[in-house]
């Protein structure tokens, strides 16, 4: 009876005691519903533990080695009137069954991506720093008058694109009519190419449009019958909801939206991955337009679309408003800053830049 105690007593906090050691996706499947306190005890455990180390790391950085509206260290969701939906969120971790453990999970998702965050940004400026000379030497002098702006990116865009992305900063007005007509010259200039444009602007379940700032562009385009470009939204529907991540950079107390963070961009561009993978195999030789925000987009960005297909030729163009200040202006000490258009004659410093053309126009400031 003593041993087949001790054998029970032990079989209980073995999952308890085994946590620490081992990655949670194995050991946390196998544990049963009853043991939900330990799982939530353990997840606590590394929430804190991940809390303490995103605030060592932040507050060890000088600030221009940290990325523009750095997500706070997320030691609380704001999950009022959200109804549960870390599943979808995570649907390879089913031991998540209640909200409790969903916000103890995501804090340590959010404040390990913050983590990785500081470190690649300051990688990547110390490079941006080693190559500033070399891209002042590979900057390609433009003079066109900005009427001529789609025209000459026209001729820019390699005819072999699998991937044109168009990112822009959310709100620029006239963003909408040079897309519309880029859409317009590309099908004229390929009629025999398979042509899609994929847009963050539309949830791809419903289509529905996110923003009514793009309803009429998008509608335009679709109901264009000579056209012939199928419009596919991208967006997932969780996106929707208003999940705010509270937290503090050691002084202040801040919020900021969770899709809008490192994690929250992670699920959203492998969403939209996914999509985008589906129509690469049915269609392989078609030409993918993507537009969307530009931290979806860009090279630099973390768990970008124009990183996660490196067998495919990509284009990126982003459109900034005219006094803006990029995060390649802050890398760079805004050595570029005044450029209306910004491109570089050498492939690999135009992945370092973000962009293979930067295109600054005089629109309202990007909204936040």
């Amino acid at each position: 009876m003593y041993k087949k105690a001790v054998f029970l007593i032990c079989a209980f906090l073995l999952p308890v005691t085994t946590l620490h050691a081992q990655k949670a996706g194995r050991w946390l499947r196998g544990i049963s519903t009853r043991h939900q306190k330990a799982i939530t005890h353990v997840l606590q455990q590394r929430a804190d533990i991940s809390y303490k180390q995103a605030l060592s790391k932040f507050n060890r950085v000088e600030s221009r080695l940290l990325p523009r509206g750095y997500p706070v260290q997320g030691n609380f969701i704001n999950w009022e009137d959200v109804p549960f939906q870390a599943q979808d969120m995570y649907p390879t971790v089913p031991f998540l069954t209640n909200n409790e453990q969903a916000n103890l999970y995501l804090q340590r998702r959010i404040n390990r991506e913050i983590i990785k965050g500081i470190t690649s940004y300051s990688k990547l400026y110390d490079q941006t720093s080693a190559h500033l000379k070399d891209l002042e030497r590979a900057q390609l002098k433009v003079t066109h008058d900005p009427e001529e702006d789609v025209n000459w990116l026209m001729k820019q865009i390699p005819q072999n694109t699998s991937y044109l992305l168009l990112g822009e900063h959310h709100g620029m007005r006239q963003v909408l009519p040079t897309v519309s007509t880029l859409v317009r010259m590309l099908q004229r200039q390929q009629p025999e190419r398979k042509i899609f444009l994929f847009t963050e602007f539309i949830y791809h379940r419903n289509h529905l449009v996110v923003n009514d700032f793009y309803k009429n562009m998008l509608a335009d385009l679709e109901s264009d019958k000579n056209l012939n470009i199928p419009v596919i939204g991208l967006e997932t529907e969780l996106a929707d909801s208003d999940m705010n991540v509270v937290g503090t950079n050691g002084i202040f107390i801040n919020s900021t939206d969770f899709w809008a963070t490192r994690e929250g961009l992670r699920i959203r561009n492998n969403y939209w991955l996914n999509i985008l993978k589906k129509y690469q195999a049915v269609y392989p030789d078609a030409l993918f337009i993507v537009y969307g925000g530009i931290g979806h987009l860009g090279y630099t960005y973390p768990y970008s679309i124009s990183n996660l297909f490196p067998e495919q030729k990509t284009f990126v163009i982003s459109f900034t408003p005219e006094m803006y200040t990029t995060d390649f202006d802050q890398l760079t000490k805004k050595k570029f800053y005044l450029e209306r258009i910004l491109q570089f004659n050498d492939s690999k410093l135009s992945r370092l830049a973000g962009f293979d053309v930067q295109l600054r126009m005089p629109d309202i400031s990007p909204k936040p």
